[in-house]
Formats: C-alpha cells, sequence, structure tokens
C-alpha cells in the first residue's frame, strides 16, 4: 500500500509540475506576443503567431522560450509514462484519447502549440480527479499518522 501511495504521490506532483510549466509557457508567449505584436485586432494569437514570435525574437529569448517548452516537456513525459503505467486501470474513454493524440505532437513537435499542450494537461488532470479518490488517500495517510502515534513508545523521563 504504502508502495502504490508513494507512486500516486511521484504521478500526482509531475500533474502539478505539468500545470506550473504550461502556466509558464502561456506568460512566455503572452510576453511575447505583447512585445512583438503579433496578435489580431481582437488580441487573439494569429496563425503565424510561431512563426512570427521565432522571427522577432532576440537569442536569449529563443533560448528561454526553447528551455520553458523543454522544461515542460520533461514533466510531460514523466507524467505520460505514469498515466500509462496504470492506464489499463482507469476509465473515460475520450480523455485517454486526447491524451494520445496531444501527446503525440508534444513529443513530436519542437515548440507545440499552446492549445494543445493545455488540451493535453487538462485531459490528464481530469482523468486523474475523476479516478483518484483524494478523499480516501487523505483517510489512509490519516490512519497510518493515527497509528503511528499511538505505537509511538512512551518517552522516559
Amino acid at each position: 500500500m504504502e508502495n502504490a501511495v508513494s507512486y500516486l504521490t511521484i504521478l500526482l506532483n509531475d500533474l502539478e509540475q505539468t500545470k506550473n510549466s504550461l502556466s509558464t509557457y502561456n506568460n512566455i508567449i503572452l510576453m511575447f506576443q505583447a512585445k512583438y505584436g503579433v496578435l489580431d485586432e481582437e488580441g487573439n494569437a494569429t496563425d503565424g503567431l510561431y512563426k512570427s514570435l521565432t522571427r522577432k525574437m532576440s537569442d536569449e529569448e529563443k533560448n528561454q522560450l526553447i528551455q520553458t517548452i523543454i522544461y515542460f516537456r520533461s514533466y510531460a513525459t514523466r507524467a505520460y509514462i505514469g498515466y500509462k503505467s496504470i492506464e489499463s486501470k482507469l476509465g473515460n474513454k475520450d480523455k485517454k484519447q486526447v491524451i494520445e493524440e496531444t501527446y503525440q505532437i508534444i513529443k513530436t513537435n519542437v515548440m507545440p502549440k499552446y492549445d494543445v499542450v493545455e488540451k493535453f494537461v487538462q485531459a490528464l488532470n481530469d482523468i486523474f480527479v475523476i479516478e483518484i479518490n483524494v478523499q480516501a488517500l487523505i483517510n489512509t495517510a490519516q490512519k497510518s499518522s493515527d497509528l503511528s502515534r499511538l505505537s509511538a513508545s512512551p518517552t522516559l523521563v
């Protein structure tokens, strides 16, 4: 049981890191969009956003964007591998299909579009929120803590 909880804890941390790096990716893209004006009149990214950005950005900015994508892809890969290890235990075929399709894009594109990355992260999180009984994990941790306290040796004075 302890190994399963540890595995799920690591997997959930990897999922959390994909959300954090997705946020960083979004922030960087927005900063560069604002700086280089690659938005249309309504403030939406143009179809050529990524090509426009990379043509206008300095080498340092390109490196910052690349490092952010590398960081995201590292955690996305870890989360995907963890997901694949327990996939047979999970339901929701629609979310599984989204995960598979978007991960293929993430792992093969140098600069995957933000919308694709966001769909991947959302589908992974959705499937785990649905499947993992968080309250059961909390109850198990509380019981373990209580048992540890009860079985502790009294201190001698």
